[in-house]
């Protein structure tokens, strides 16, 4: 996958011959492929000039719960023009694109995605319920759909420049993100003239499959999921960096269980699986279904909501003049 400051994503494949083959030049190169999987960028309107220019993370997937067709690459990515970070005009979005194309090029007849035909709006978490059951209609609908889309906005009527400026990152079943929202800007001339200390960072963090809600607490009240608990704000400076995973040891009690079931001939671990079937190393699952980081699964392999449970990971973002926050995911 490759992406270009025209909101343009490519996928290029490569197949197992290069260059020349066995029957000839021709053949070799009919085996190799390559077009837009999606666009997002119109020059139409300021407000979709959007632009990519950092890379997208891929987690292979295997599930019918919420899409029609069980094998897919997920494709996600966040727009954002790192050249001007200050900018408000453009109406910036997050992408899960669902590439179904697994086994070799894309077909004759594809048509790029395109986010407001294409994928499901998942700005205003309607899948998810107060409780972090799913809703059955909203459900329908991304099934549907070849993935899905968030707004960065606060809503339909008021944006505020927020915007992707580094890598997504996906882990366990999770889909980690941060975001910069620019500060007022005294001087239109001058986009460095800033008098709210240069913007602030949000952290994302959202199921990988609809981008729903994991920890009903983000927004400050545990009382039921909603969109709000979707994001953090950074008590960082500047445009924050990607999301870094950092893997604690478990707590003592829970280590000291853990020898003893190796004692005993168990299999141990804090949510992990044996051999009969994991987790890839991207955050996907394979066909058996696997884990997501808090031990709840489903046949998507993907946590369902839910996550009240202590994490053993920890989401470090820098941000300028070597400020760093750390949040407990």
């Amino acid at each position: 996958m490759s992406v270009d400051t025209g909101g343009q994503l490519w996928r290029i494949y490569l197949g197992y011959v290069l260059g020349y083959s066995a029957s000839g030049q021709d053949d070799a190169q009919d085996a190799q492929d390559g077009g837009r999987l999606a666009t997002v960028s119109s020059t139409s309107t300021e407000a979709e000039k959007r632009k990519f220019f950092y890379p997208p993370d891929v987690a292979k997937i295997a599930g019918s719960r919420y899409s029609n067709i069980t094998d897919f690459n997920l494709v996600t990515i966040a727009s954002g023009d790192r050249a001007h970070p200050t900018d408000a005009s453009v109406r910036d979005q997050v992408y899960a694109f669902r590439d179904y194309a697994v086994s070799g090029g894309l077909p004759d007849d594809f048509s790029p995605l395109v986010p407001g035909t294409d994928l499901y709006d998942a700005t205003g978490n309607l899948i998810q319920k107060g409780d972090g059951s799913d809703d059955a209609d909203e459900v329908a609908s991304l099934k549907t759909k070849s993935g899905w889309f968030i707004n960065l906005n606060v809503s339909n009527l008021i944006w505020n420049g927020e915007k992707g400026l580094s890598k997504t990152v996906i882990l366990s079943g999770r889909l980690f993100f941060s975001t910069f929202i620019p500060g007022i800007t005294t001087n239109s001339d001058d986009p460095c003239a800033n008098t709210a200390g240069g913007g602030i960072g949000r952290l994302y963090m959202v199921n990988l499959a609809h981008a729903t809600a994991i920890r009903p607490d983000w927004s400050g009240s545990a009382d039921s999921y909603e969109r709000a608990d979707r994001v953090s704000s950074l008590s960082i400076l500047g445009i924050p960096s990607a999301p870094v995973p950092i893997f604690q040891a478990p707590p003592e009690e829970e280590a000291e269980e853990e020898e003893e079931e190796e004692e005993e001939g168990g299999t141990g671990g804090s949510g992990g699986t044996d051999g009969s079937g994991g987790t890839d190393g991207s955050g996907g699952t394979d066909g058996s279904g696997g884990t997501d980081g808090s031990g709840g699964t489903d046949d998507s392999g993907f946590s369902s909501g839910g996550g009240e449970s202590e994490s053993p990971i920890l989401i470090c973002l820098g941000g300028g003049g070597l400020s760093v926050a750390m949040i407990q995911a």
